[in-house]
């Protein structure tokens, strides 16, 4: 659920952009604008089950010249993430599916500046049939930059009552429901506040509208830091309205404007640190534009 326009889509990149939007504590002002992408390869196929190498590349440029909360230090110009990872999903013979990944990459204003700035995140999950269409999911996720920097396990059974309905009673939290064949509702929520809430009208083979609700919220390691435990996090809710164009061979345009409220960026140990000093920035509006490949 990370980053302005993250999706699940083998190929996806977008652009963004946040007009200039006054500061409290200390005063000032602030623009963004950012570019990734990120890119899913199968690069072996077997009934032994798939491997997929997947790697994700997003830029932030900052224009302040405000400095970091509680010290002297200048605001970063520039933010980045650059990951490279290998998932491998395997069926058994019973019908029980397992799979991992595993990443290695480094979030931060100078990006692989020492061993510091590398970090290691990491997935398993195991998902076992229960009926024709149910299942239950188990999953254990580790990310050190996420808001929860320990291991995370997650249990969910995936109830599929129709083609129409399908739910994951648990976590992560998820529902899925088409009422029509043009209308369709999509909630999902991991721990601890990423949350996400979409309605989508889809007018034609082509054209679709959407709008809904999301948190997003990414943790960093900044190269001159000090206490080599402090992060650097950044935390907005957004109200999004979009519409998206199939255009050819599986790809779509999305284009979408967004009202974003309750920002701020802060330094600390943990995402919920109770001492971090924290940069609030008044609600704006941001743009962006999105091409994915979903075949």
């Amino acid at each position: 659920m990370g980053g302005p326009a993250g999706d699940r889509s083998p190929f996806s990149t977008y652009v963004f952009f946040q007009p200039e939007s006054n500061l409290l504590h200390p005063s000032g002002t602030l623009q963004v604008r950012g570019e990734g992408l990120s890119l899913g390869l199968p690069v072996s196929m077997s009934p032994n089950g798939i491997w997929i190498l997947n790697t994700r590349v997003e830029h932030n440029a900052f224009e302040t010249n405000v400095t970091l909360p509680g010290s002297t230090q200048p605001f970063p110009a520039e933010l980045w993430i650059i990951n490279l990872g290998v998932m491998h999903i395997h069926p058994f013979d019973n019908g029980w599916t397992a799979g991992g990944m595993v990443g290695i990459g480094s979030a931060s204003d100078r990006p692989f500046a020492s061993i510091r700035e590398v970090n290691a995140n990491m997935l398993a999950f195991l998902n076992i049939p229960t009926q024709e269409r149910d299942a239950w999911n188990l999953s254990l996720f580790y990310s050190p930059l996420g808001q929860l920097a320990f291991p995370i396990p997650g249990i969910a059974y995936a109830w599929r009552p129709s083609d129409r309905f399908q739910m994951n009673i648990g976590l992560p939290f998820s529902l899925n429901y088409r009422p029509t064949d043009v209308i369709a509702f999509d909630v999902s929520y991991l721990p601890l506040t990423n949350a996400n809430a979409t309605v989508r009208w889809t007018m034609s083979e082509v054209w679709s509208v959407y709008a809904g609700y999301q948190t997003h919220s990414q943790g960093y390691e900044l190269a001159d830091r000090e206490d080599v435990q402090e992060r650097f996090f950044d935390f907005d809710q957004r109200l999004n309205l979009g519409v998206r164009q199939a255009l050819f061979a599986g790809f779509a345009l999305d284009c979408s404007a967004a009202y974003l409220f309750d920002r701020s960026y802060f330094r600390g140990d943990s995402f919920f640190s109770d001492s971090a000093e924290r940069l609030e920035v008044d609600p704006g509006a941001q743009l962006s534009l999105k091409l994915e490949w979903t075949r």
